[in-house]
């Protein structure tokens, strides 16, 4: 799919895709590093110019061990744009585009894969160690084989543990994201007590016209009294242990809201 509108050069590129992602570092052999924020956490990918940019497309890679549809060989993406790629091709859309799909389906951590043992002959050609008998070979091999193997059970440890903290990592998001919902739940019920609250500062306008604004006065500091002392009563049974927290919170909050409620109509 071609867009509108001529990448003329490398930089112009750069400075289009730098609006939309600041993050972005020098990478090895002269690329750049991309920042991707994903559900999963943060991941680089790496951009690679052609001389004949913006004729030929740019490689682009993953700068992790990770799997994904769009992911070939040698950790390679393969965006669909690339085997179309016209001068006019904006590279900013592509990224993008690698974005949106790593978001609707992250990428996942690779796991770790057991390698060939070394080969013996390549061994006993780099082997320093002179060689007596065949005895001695065997024990050329059998060191050099084993120092390859405790190698490789080092390395599988090493990316265990970096999966594991990964998975706990998500977790907790998982965890930290539950507790977000659950606020927002506590703003919109406290947002409608406060639409409720004034409902009754325009109601007692309305009556205050009409009524005698003295007695109202009066009427209204005993209510505003038996609500403080209910409200002192509730503190001292939840302190008590009569009450659950949770209960006391939700009387606490009408009697406070009932309390503030008679002071403004005193002020008014």
């Amino acid at each position: 799919m071609a867009y509108p509108g001529t990448i003329s050069n490398e930089h112009q590129a750069m400075a289009q895709i730098r609006q939309r992602y600041p993050e972005i570092r020098q990478g090895h052999n002269g690329g750049y590093e991309i920042l991707l924020q994903l559900q999963m956490g943060a991941l680089y990918i790496s951009l690679y110019f052609p001389k004949q940019f913006p004729s030929a497309p740019p490689s682009i890679f993953v700068a992790s061990p990770v799997e994904h549809a769009l992911i070939g060989e040698n950790f390679k993406i393969n965006y669909p744009e690339e085997k179309i790629w016209t001068s006019r091709t904006p590279l900013l859309a592509v990224i993008q585009n690698i974005h949106s799909a790593f978001m609707k389906d992250p990428p996942r951590i690779k796991p770790p894969q057991q390698e060939d043992l070394p080969n013996f002959t390549e061994i006993l050609r780099k082997n320093p160690m002179p060689v007596e008998d065949e005895e001695d070979m065997r024990d050329v091999i059998y060191t050099r084989v084993q120092k390859a193997i405790n190698l490789t059970e080092e390395r599988d440890k090493l990316l265990n543990e970096v999966i594991e903290k990964t998975e706990f990592i998500l977790s907790k998001k998982a965890e930290i994201d539950k507790i977000v919902n659950e606020n927002r739940s506590k703003i919109s019920e406290i947002d409608e007590l406060t639409k409720q609250f004034g409902r009754l500062v325009n109601e007692s306008q309305q009556i205050s016209v009409r009524v005698d604004q003295q007695g109202v006065v009066e009427d209204l500091k005993r209510k505003e009294t038996a609500v403080n002392q209910e409200l002192q009563d509730l503190r001292k049974q939840f302190m008590d242990g009569e009450i659950t927290a949770d209960k006391y919170i939700h009387k606490s909050k009408k009697l406070m809201i009932q309390s503030k409620y008679m002071r403004l109509i005193q002020a008014k």
